[in-house]
């Protein structure tokens, strides 16, 4: 009598969607699950669509390397495997040499789930960071908490400092509808989801989308304290219409 399946984390998301759909259960369509779980697939979605994304290449050689980097007009770009969490292999670099060997350290090694996966190069946004965490039910989207980030590079790594913002207005009114079309175009229809996002002058783009909780490192104690609910509550609460109304 299995109600609901939801992802606690993104190396279960794949899992999720496939149970939902074999078990006749509320979920996300399996054949576009890695437009939502890998950062290629989130760049193409949002290409398709006509949406602002960061530009994106797989690099396999250091030819393809090279290529990209020609196209970092700011002096840096990310590396990153296309498939990973808790910015696993990311790195910021700042010298075509320093790209070439991250991308030589990435293609000997496997991503935090013991995978091989694609190595992508990303144009590197600088701008102010959020996070937009919502619930959705059969497509509809709302938002349950915002953040900011403040990050610190240290070595080409990635330090953030967080907040939980009060309310929608803390964050532009532009972020918020480029957010819900990100759902969209990545066919994210049910659950709640994790989304990081840069807004610079030329408005917002998408960093990544995680459609899970957010960090499991927020215990339960941690969420209801700052938010008086937990993500969760917030997943149970995408379960029926009426319940997804009063979140």
């Amino acid at each position: 009598n299995i109600r609901a399946v939801f992802p606690g984390g993104d190396p279960g998301v794949s899992l999720a969607d496939e149970l939902c759909k074999r078990l006749g259960l509320r979920g996300n369509d399996p054949s576009t699950t890695w437009l939502r779980t890998t950062k290629l697939g989130m760049a193409t979605a949002l290409e398709r669509a006509g949406i602002r994304h960061m530009r994106t290449k797989v690099v396999k050689t250091e030819e393809d390397v090279k290529e990209f980097w020609k196209t970092c007009d700011n002096g840096k770009c990310a590396v990153k495997y296309t498939s990973s969490s808790a910015s696993m292999g990311f790195k910021v670099c700042e010298s075509l040499e320093e790209c070439i060997e991250h991308v030589r350290v990435l293609s000997e090694s496997t991503n935090n789930v013991g995978e091989k996966c694609e190595i992508l190069m990303q144009e590197f946004v600088i701008g102010d960071e959020y996070s937009v965490n919502t619930a959705s039910f059969d497509g509809k989207h709302v938002i349950t908490d915002l953040w900011s980030y403040r990050l610190k590079i240290v070595d080409g790594n990635v330090l953030y400092d967080m907040e939980l913002l009060p309310n929608e207005s803390s964050v532009p009114k532009e972020l918020l509808d480029y957010a819900f079309a990100v759902l969209d175009a990545t066919g994210f229809r049910n659950g709640i989801c994790h989304s990081e996002y840069f807004c610079d002058p030329k408005g917002p783009v998408l960093i990544e989308t995680n459609p899970r909780m957010m960090g499991l490192s927020l215990t339960e104690e941690f969420q209801r304290t700052a938010m008086g609910r937990t993500y969760a509550d917030y997943a149970f609460a995408t379960l029926d219409e009426k319940s997804f109304s009063e979140i």
